[in-house]
Formats: structure tokens, sequence, C-alpha cells
């Protein structure tokens, strides 16, 4: 029985095709991964052809280019960086927006840092982020914290400022000497912080000194204050010109970990992060 010829040459293009795939999958791949951080960078608009791309791969059963795509992928390379990130202590959670002043506190559950990408978003972050926050989430919950992270008592907003109502005073000289005392023994802090905790607001100490008009403000808004919590946490309270901010730190490292505000005080961003 003779084919028709439509029939004929729809099996010439199906051919035409088998010949032609094999030769082109390492370009399918190419472009498969070369689109994929494409959308993972410039927007989620394109994250259709990865995957138009790596259909084909499928539907010709070309599982080992296949497993190279995603080997090479974003959302490997996210969950490759967060599980490195845990391994070193150094992982943070990554997110988008605008941040606000306790954006960059240690997160309460997972001990870690948090970052941002700022406010433009083109849709295509998932990509990254979610495998990295994944591996960190995942790991914290199986191991516990990450390595050289703080984990001693993290006090809410509320329970911060119940412990700074029997808060003592400090001395402004002994904080650039990156000394708090108080308790049985002082607390040391870690080279440097006293100075940028002082760098901003009435005291604005810069380059390890005091300005002249230190002393009017010590009279104006009052000394820094601070109380121990649960003798593993420093909760210092350093005056502003309009309210105040309330540096959470750890005893053992010397580093603020946290930070709440007090009153009119609109800063954005904490004069000292946990990390170096």
């Amino acid at each position: 029985m003779t084919q028709p010829l439509d029939y004929e040459a729809g099996a010439a293009r199906a051919g035409a095709w088998r010949r032609w795939f094999p030769m082109s999958a390492p370009f399918v791949v190419f472009f498969t991964i070369l689109t994929a951080w494409g959308a993972a960078t410039f927007g989620v608009l394109l994250f259709p052809v990865p995957l138009v791309l790596a259909g084909l791969l499928v539907a010709q059963r070309r599982w080992g280019l296949l497993a190279l795509c995603v080997v090479l992928s974003p959302m490997t390379a996210g969950l490759v960086f967060g599980t490195v990130g845990y391994c070193t202590g150094t992982a943070r959670v990554h997110g988008m927006g605008l941040p606000g002043f306790g954006y960059f506190n240690l997160d309460p559950e997972l001990r870690c840092e948090r970052s941002t990408g700022g406010c433009l978003v083109n849709g295509g972050e998932f990509l990254t982020h979610t495998p990295n926050n994944f591996a960190i989430v995942t790991l914290t919950r199986l191991f516990g914290p990450q390595p050289g992270t703080y984990t001693g008592p993290y006090p809410n907003e509320t329970q911060a400022k119940a412990a700074l109502a029997s808060a003592m005073s400090v001395s402004l000289e002994q904080l650039v000497q990156d000394r708090v005392d108080v308790g049985a023994s002082p607390v040391k802090l870690d080279l440097g912080v006293g100075v940028e905790l002082l760098r901003r607001g009435p005291f604005a100490c810069v380059g390890g000194r005091l300005n002249e008009d230190a002393p009017h403000w010590l009279n104006e808004v009052g000394p820094p204050s601070a109380a121990l919590y649960q003798n593993q946490c420093l909760i210092l309270r350093l005056p502003q010109m309009q309210g105040a901010i309330i540096a959470l730190i750890d005893t053992k490292t010397g580093r603020p970990f946290a930070y709440y505000l007090e009153g009119e005080c609109h800063e954005r961003f904490p004069p000292v992060r946990w990390r170096k």
C-alpha cells in the first residue's frame, strides 16, 4: 500500500530531527545552562527557555546531559554556597528588599546573619536564594547552629528593655577602650567595637577619641548603660539624639549579634555587624 505524500514528508522531517539532535545536544546543554543563569540574573521572563530546552533532553532521554545541566545550574550553586557557608560559619539567609534596622540581626532560630539584594527585584532571585536558604535551614535543624556563631540566650526586645531596668552606667572612656564594667567582672569587647558603637550619635567618637561636645551631650542624654542577661549576653544601651540603640553583645567574643531601637531613633543600619 502506497503511503500518502504528507506522511512521507512528516517521516522525513522526523528523521531529519533525529539526525540533527544528537549532534546538537551539547549546544542544547550549553544554552540550557546559559539561559538558566540568565533567568537568575536578569529576570524570571527567561525561565521558560531553559525548561523547554531541558524538555528536549528529557524527550530524547539524554539523562547524563540533563544531569550536567542540573549540576551547573544556579539552583545547585545556591545549594552549594549555602552548604559551604554553613560548614565554614559564614552562611547568610538571602532575601530582597530595603532592610530595616533589625534586619541584620542574627536570626534567632538559625543563628546566622541575613543579607539582602536590595529593592531592585527581577523575579529570578529564587533560583539561587531558595536553595541557599534551604541548605542553611536543613543543616541547622539537623546539626544545630553553624560553627563559630553565637549560641547563648537571645532576649527579644521586651526582655532586653526589661533587663535594662536594673542597668549600670558605663564610662565612655572605658567603652572607647573596648571595656564594659558590669557585674562581678568587666566584659571585654572585640578590638574596635567600642569606638564603632560610639561613631554615630551625640558622642561621635572618631579616630578613637570622643568629640569635644561629649561632656555636654553626656549631661543632655545621659551615659550609656549596660546589664548582663543570663551571664552570656551583654545588653548595652547607647543614647542617641532621640531615643537609643540597644545592642546585644556576646560576652565571649565581645561582638554585637542583635540590635533594637528605642524611642524616636530612626537608624537603618547597625553600627557594628556580628561578623568582621
